[in-house]
């Protein structure tokens, strides 16, 4: 799909931007883009200074009315698509399909773009001339940071799609070099390599970029305000558009009547809003923007996974690397703390958001003075001993060969070497692992559950995970219960698909996917319980039992 990210040299004169912009910009980050353009990163996003001054337009004058609607995305994600779709919910009721507004505008004309063509060219737009009347219709690429002055105490929607990162890619190189006629600045320049395109995005430094941070600021408004922000996904509207349409549909208080479905009413507008309808109308073939941007640019295949036809494996796997990384929720001694005293929590999406995630190897006893009066929550899980062993087991080997960083010794650690069963038995045993001894550990958190706060832990069985996943996923979520909807719709159950062994162990990222030298794969193998009779003689199996009962005596806490 297609949208209107003009791309545009950054001219010398800056007589026409305004002394605030001006200063402004001086204290701003720069960088340069793969095209050459001089971006400077406002709120933690990337525009040009033509852009930074409409943003600067648009949150002074920007009076918003009750009942606007915001189509909101990252260029190229589909916005073009996302355009046609709302316009013909919204504004319905006042056109039919013989004299419909589509058939002879092009869907960037019907919702325009508030940094881009309103204020872009004025700092206070007539906004009386819009397409659409009530609702009033505008879009962007902003991010969410951007709108929040403007918006503030405003019950306007914003309806924000998302798309996979390598799709997004390859659909902007293209879109860009098939308008490189025009040149950056009407100059007619040569085309961007995909290599350079896929440099500079992977770096962030891209219009309206990082993308992570773009997508992380609707996220973000999503689960602040539901009813105000809409998340949707390209790949869902594209394998299920009649449910993602009518879900639309009643985000922005215009649902189907019963009438309205009974009559194909649904499927009328996924017709007119279709791909393949849209780029087959005349004004789409022949028709240009003020800038010269053709229409029929917007329009290329809209396919999920086009990519792999233009990414090497090298560029796949440096992208999903990048996209894991802001996605992982991470170790707070592993990942945060271990090369720096006060980490960047925004590094990772899932600790910039709220409720914040991080995950932890350490003992209960470890995190006690930094959460001490914190009302955050902890979730331990535990599994019997000798599956546990077995496992290490495995993963140690799995991954002999990886480099470690010892950053105490600042050198690197390779081993090449197998563990051999018997020695990290015996180890286990003693006690001797790192995070040990085992079952000080499970402890820690046991006490933690049963004795100090069970409001604050959450004391959690694996085996108790894998007998009665849908009991225990319910037990997880307490304090953000499921609704009857939710269950009734099968969340639920969709929930434990999505994050089941066998579904994740068969995606490509967790097929193929590292993270510093680990293999993904290697976190997978059988879950099992009980896998450990495979491996242990009956003299170990009396030894472990031994010690274990003798720790956990009178702890309440059994295997």
């Amino acid at each position: 799909m297609g949208e209107i990210e003009i791309p545009r040299n950054l001219k010398d004169e800056t007589e026409h931007l305004s002394e605030e912009i001006k200063s402004l910009i001086s204290s701003l980050p720069s960088d340069i883009d793969c095209s050459g353009v001089k971006l400077f990163k406002y709120q933690g996003c990337w525009y040009d200074k033509d852009i930074l001054q409409a943003i600067l337009n648009f949150n002074k004058n920007f009076q918003p009315q009750e009942t606007d609607i915001i189509v909101a995305s990252f260029p190229k994600s589909g916005t073009t698509w996302l355009k046609a779709l709302t316009f013909a919910l919204a504004q319905r009721s006042k056109h039919t399909s013989d004299n419909h507004p589509l058939l002879t505008h092009n869907p960037h004309e019907l919702v325009p773009y508030l940094e881009l063509d309103l204020y872009l060219k004025s700092s206070k737009p007539d906004l009386t001339k819009l397409p659409s009347s009530s609702p009033r219709l505008f879009s962007t690429h902003m991010s969410f940071d951007a709108l929040k002055v403007p918006l503030k105490e405003s019950p306007c929607k914003i309806v924000y799609v998302c798309r996979n990162v390598k799709d997004v890619l390859v659909s902007l190189w293209c879109f860009e070099n098939s308008n490189s006629i025009i040149g950056l600045d009407g100059s007619g320049e040569s085309n961007v390599s995909l290599e350079a395109l896929f440099e500079s995005f992977c770096s962030g430094v891209s219009l309206c970029g990082p993308l992570w941070e773009n997508v992380l600021s609707y996220w973000r408004g999503s689960l602040e305000d539901p009813k105000q922000v809409l998340f949707l996904r390209y790949e869902e509207l594209k394998t299920e558009p009649r449910e993602q349409i009518k879900k639309l549909a009643q985000f922005l208080d215009c649902p189907f009547t019963k009438e309205e479905e009974d009559n194909g009413g649904v499927d009328k507008i996924l017709e007119l809003c279709s791909l393949r309808n849209l780029s087959s109308l005349e004004i789409n073939k022949t028709g240009k923007l003020s800038e010269g941007v053709s229409f029929k640019s917007f329009f290329r295949k809209g396919e999920v996974g086009d990519w792999k036809s233009y990414m090497t494996p090298e560029m796949e796997n440096k992208i999903d690397m990048i996209v894991e990384e802001k996605l992982q929720v991470p170790f707070l001694e592993l990942d945060l703390y271990l090369k720096t005293s006060k980490p960047d929590l925004t590094k990772f999406l899932s600790s910039s958001l709220s409720p914040r995630l991080f995950s932890t190897h350490m003992s209960f006893d470890a995190l006690k003075a930094p959460l001490k009066e914190s009302s955050c929550k902890i979730v331990y899980v535990c599994r019997n001993v000798k599956d546990v062993l077995v496992s290490l087991w495995h993963f140690l080997n799995a991954n002999k060969g990886v480099e470690w960083e010892d950053f105490s010794q600042n050198e690197k650690i390779i081993r090449v070497e197998d563990y051999s069963f018997e020695a990290m038995f015996e180890s286990f045993c003693n006690g001797v692992t790192l995070y040990g001894p085992f079952e000080d550990h499970a402890l820690s958190y046991w006490r933690g559950c049963s004795l100090e706060n069970p409001k604050h832990v959450l004391f959690m069985m694996y085996e108790e995970f894998k007998a009665d996943p849908l009991t225990q996923i319910k037990r997880l979520v307490l304090d953000c219960p499921f609704t009857k909807e939710e269950e009734d719709s099968g969340s639920v159950d969709k929930i434990l698909e999505l994050c089941s062994l066998s579904n994740l162990s068969s995606l490509e990222i967790n097929k193929t996917g590292t993270l510093d030298g680990v293999d993904f794969k290697t976190y997978f193998r059988k879950g099992q319980v009980g896998d450990w009779k495979s491996y242990m003689t009956p003299e170990m199996v009396n030894k472990i039992d031994i010690i274990i009962e003798e720790k956990l005596k009178g702890s309440g806490l059994k295997f």
